[in-house]
């Protein structure tokens, strides 16, 4: 949980846990498909989040 001003919004994000760097951003949700099928197809880990 990230607490931040109701009116703040996040494009990008990085966390770094150890020697591992988790890099976020946000996309148009179409290209972001596209990235990660692509991503997934290469055999790649990651992870997309779809705002509910």
């Amino acid at each position: 949980m990230f607490p931040v001003h109701s009116e703040c919004t996040f494009t990008d994000l990085e966390i770094r846990y150890g020697d591992e760097i988790i890099k976020a951003c946000v996309e148009e949700k179409k290209r972001a498909k596209v990235k990660y099928d692509d991503a997934v197809a290469q055999g790649k880990q990651l992870l997309c989040l779809n705002q509910l």
